[in-house]
């Protein structure tokens, strides 16, 4: 970790200064280092640069913080401080990316986010491999479901959770009233034959 220490341009007086630019590329250079060295990087190593970029990215132009965003997205030991504060971010152009697919947020994370968040933050969330109950919870209970059924119009999973012996599916159906407006949410058990309707909230 010498080495990048030996790298990385004062990050402490770069946050203090005024220049907006030289932020932006110290960011960028930091997480290169990140990048490219991040599968063979210890625990330690880690919270090392997530030390130092939650200080620095926070003050970066927004690209700067989406591009950053969009390649934590995929990497399982991404600095958690910096995943977390760029998944809070009100700008979906910058949360959209880790909040679809972020290995690193758990279920307490996701939740305040979906309880919190616009309806893009719901939206984008939907798209992760797998939802927890209660996250399913929270996006049906908040989520603007015309929305959702536009994301869902044909019946898509909203809910997977694999079980000992039963996969769970909580399955957004649109069924229509005469207005066009879906009225109904079905949760599903594979292997059943039947399903259970609840009205939506």
């Amino acid at each position: 970790m010498a080495v990048a220490s030996s790298l990385i341009p004062g990050p402490d007086e770069i946050v203090r200064g005024d220049d907006p630019k030289r932020r932006d590329e110290a960011a960028r250079r930091i997480c290169d280092l990140f990048f490219e060295g991040a599968e063979s990087l210890s625990p330690r190593h880690v919270e090392f640069f997530d030390g130092i970029l939650t200080k620095l990215v926070p003050g970066t132009d927004l690209l700067v913080r989406a591009d950053i965003a969009d390649q934590l997205a995929s990497i399982a030991n991404a600095p958690r401080n910096l995943v977390c504060q760029l998944a809070l971010d009100d700008e979906i152009l910058i949360a959209g990316p880790l909040l679809r697919c972020s290995p690193v947020l758990d279920e307490s994370v996701l939740v305040e986010i979906a309880s919190e968040k616009s309806q893009e933050h719901l939206l984008a969330m939907t798209e992760r491999p797998t939802l927890t109950t209660g996250l399913t919870d929270v996006i049906v209970r908040r989520g603007d479901q015309a929305r959702l059924g536009g994301r869902y119009g044909g019946g898509g999973v909203v809910h997977r959770r694999a079980g000992a012996s039963l996969v769970n599916y909580c399955i957004y159906c649109r069924f229509s009233s005469p207005a066009g407006r879906p009225v109904a949410w079905v949760t599903k058990k594979s292997g059943s034959r039947g399903a259970h309707s609840q009205k939506p909230i």
